[in-house]
This record gives C-alpha cells, structure tokens and sequence, in this order.
C-alpha cells in the first residue's frame, strides 16, 4: 500500500501514512481495493488480502503493519516490502508488533518472532498461539491463548502461567 499527501511539493510524510494506515487500512473500500482518501491523504494502492491487525513505527521512521493473513508489511520512504513465512515468520495471521532494542518482535498464531533487520529475516523464539505482545525498557512480553505469559529479557525466555 502506498499512501501519500496531495501539497503543491508533492512532499510524502511517514506520519501521515501511519496516521491513514491506522484509520483506513480493513475500511471496506481498501479491502476491495478501491481508492480511499481522508484529510487530503490518498491510498494510491493497497494489498486487498489484508487486513490490518496491528501498526508500528519504529525509530528509524519505517511503518510496520501487521496483517491478518499477509504477513508484515514494511513502508518507508524507499517504498514497501511484505515479509511472511517465506522469511522465517511462524505464521501470516499476526497478532501484535513491538519494538525492544532496536528490533522489531511480531506475535503470530505460530509463535513470536525476532526481525534480523540486517538480513530482513525472521528468527522464531518460541512456539504457540500468541495474542499480544509489548515491550517495556526489562524486555518483550507476549501472552499465548492458553494463559501463559512469556518475559524474554536479558537472561533469557521466562514462561509463567497467568
């Protein structure tokens, strides 16, 4: 999806893609891949097999939206990218996004996983059925469908039942 601003400079802003990706993005409109436009910002294009789940923009001012069933889409000034299984993501259907030490962590149906930006890749850090994940300055915490709490930190994966 490629989202920009109409100005006389034809100037795009990140911002303003967050801010339209948030609002927009699963609107009937962009599901079907019509055009949609609000407070002067125009989705040009969208990938209509997905549906937002959850939006990020991380330090370096790259919007990451997590879909339900596509994957990460990454957008930056450069342009979009979508990563999926075939990058190492446990599974398309993504649940959370967060960000801990400079590293995007996604929750999916199959279990969470750690971007390697160098390498665009996923690592998988546990198995299971996450729903939520976030990320505090102690570490990355993300919760599983059957009660259980992962903490991963500095010392390693901590499981406790909830």
């Amino acid at each position: 999806m490629r989202i920009s601003r109409s100005t006389t400079t034809g100037e795009r802003t990140l911002l303003g893609m967050a801010t339209v990706a948030l609002l927009l993005v699963g609107a009937p409109g962009l599901a079907q891949g019509r055009a949609a436009s609000a407070n002067g910002l125009r989705v040009v294009d969208s990938y209509a097999d997905t549906g937002q789940a959850t939006c990020l923009v991380d330090a370096g001012a790259v919007l990451w939206v997590g879909t339900s069933g596509g994957g990460v889409l990454r957008h930056d000034s450069s342009g979009e990218r979508r990563l999926d299984a075939r990058q190492g993501l446990p599974g398309n259907r993504v649940r959370g996004c967060a960000r801990w030490r400079d590293r995007l962590w996604v929750a999916t149906e199959r279990g969470l996983a750690r971007l390697d930006k160098g390498e665009l890749r996923f690592d998988q850090i546990a198995d299971g059925h996450f729903l939520r994940v976030a990320a505090s300055e102690h570490g990355v915490y993300a919760s599983t469908a059957d009660g259980r709490l992962l903490r991963v930190d500095g010392q390693g994966l901590h499981w406790q039942q909830t």
